[in-house]
């Protein structure tokens, strides 16, 4: 029986695995949407692209993000991050699945996971971006209750034209702690 596990990643070890499932998630990509180089440079811009994956705890680490690994039989399948954009608003970011580990659920819990920790860190909402390319992605999002929004932050041209934007409420249905900023400052930069 196939063992499937979702952990926040916070050991190094973890943080690891889930840098070498980014590096994997861009090969995966370019492969994927040969021709597409433009939209793919766009949202993948080199210098952000490296400061990711060089600090993933500075970009997506607590108290203002979450970091998810999914293990299958104790090997790294799938990550997703999540970072606050606002007072109210985390994103959701980087969900990538590897293909030997799909069709088992692996996506739609780490999402499920990523919302809790969202509604866990203070957050209203949350937000994600996809390609008008990726039609199972954009089936999942709505079969979990994410809306097409307009994009929800200036993007180039390409991503603009070829991005899905969507939202949610993550809390509805649990109780929203309060945000850390509320208690702590705002840390974020």
């Amino acid at each position: 029986m196939t063992k499937i596990s979702i952990v926040e990643a916070v050991e190094p070890a973890h943080v690891g695995a889930v840098a070498q499932l980014m590096r994997d998630y861009l090969l995966w990509m370019r492969r994927r949407y040969r021709g597409h180089d433009d939209m793919i440079d766009a949202y993948f811009g080199e210098h952000e692209w490296e400061s990711e994956l060089a600090d993933l705890n500075g970009h997506y680490g607590a108290p203002f993000g979450a970091i998810v690994l999914a293990l299958v039989d104790g090997v790294p399948a799938g990550c997703v991050m999540l970072r606050g954009i606002g007072e109210s608003v985390s994103e959701m970011k980087r969900l990538f699945v590897r293909p030997a580990f799909r069709g088992l659920g692996v996506a739609r819990r780490m999402i499920d996971e990523i919302m809790k920790l969202s509604c866990k860190r203070g957050y209203d909402r949350m937000r994600l971006e996809t390609s008008a390319l990726q039609a199972e992605a954009d089936a999942l999002y709505r079969s979990m209750g994410f809306a097409s929004i307009p994009p929800y932050y200036a993007c180039p041209d390409v991503l603009r034209e070829n991005g899905r934007f969507f939202e949610t409420e993550p809390c509805a249905g649990h109780s929203r702690a309060p945000h850390p900023s509320t208690s702590t400052g705002d840390l974020r930069l």
